[in-house]
């Protein structure tokens, strides 16, 4: 994807490098060690919190995400990640994170021909697809889980129509379930409102 992409790119670049130190006392003082370059494989999502007054609304323990970028095999790898915050007051709403994803893992590797390869194997690849399929349509439905392998690799940038379209029904998705919770918190405060009514009626009726 566009992350996959941007990462793989400033990983090969040298100028953002970090240089680690790798001598060592117990080889020859003349003949030292040049540094190691380090590159840069970190990529984080941090989500900014509501603007709200309450103190509570600024705990947001589950928009953080860490992932290592590993140049070898060109893949994230997810890792926990630890907030320090400075300060007293802030300081116990943070902890340990780890990183949870509903997309389903992206398979890039060769695959031959559905023929080839035997009936157990066949029907274990469809239960796979099958179950990727349904997560996939948790976060973007209407998306065929096939086309996530296009996304990333060598043919990642001729493939921005399809990365557009996946983004699109993300958003869809999400602003159908932000619909759903603007419709049950409307019940929920209509249902406290009659209740309300009722028992100042109640209370009404038994003091005449």
């Amino acid at each position: 994807m566009r992350e996959f992409s941007v990462t793989s790119s400033l990983s090969s670049l040298s100028q953002f490098s970090s240089s680690i130190d790798n001598s060592n006392p117990n080889l020859n003082s003349n003949s030292p060690e040049q540094p190691s370059l380090f590159p840069p494989c970190v990529f984080l999502l941090l989500a900014s919190p509501p603007f709200d007054h309450a103190p509570s609304s600024f705990v947001h323990t589950h928009e953080y995400r860490a992932f290592q970028f590993c140049t070898g095999p060109q893949c994230f790898e997810p890792r926990s990640l630890d907030v320090i915050n400075i300060g007293p007051a802030f300081r116990g709403h943070y902890g340990a994170f780890s990183p949870n994803s509903r997309l389903p893992a992206l398979d890039c590797g060769p695959r031959g021909s559905p023929m080839d390869d035997g009936g157990d194997e066949r029907l274990a690849g469809m239960k796979q697809a099958a179950k990727d399929q349904r997560e996939l349509d948790g976060c973007a439905e209407g998306f065929e889980v096939g086309r996530l392998s296009r996304m990333v690799g060598s043919d990642a940038r001729s493939y921005t129509e399809g990365l557009e379209e996946l983004y699109q029904k993300m958003l869809v998705k999400i602003q159908n379930l932000t619909s759903l919770v603007d419709e049950s918190s409307a019940m929920v405060l209509q249902q406290e409102n009659h209740n309300r009514k009722l028992k100042h009626k109640i209370f009404r009726s038994a003091a005449e």
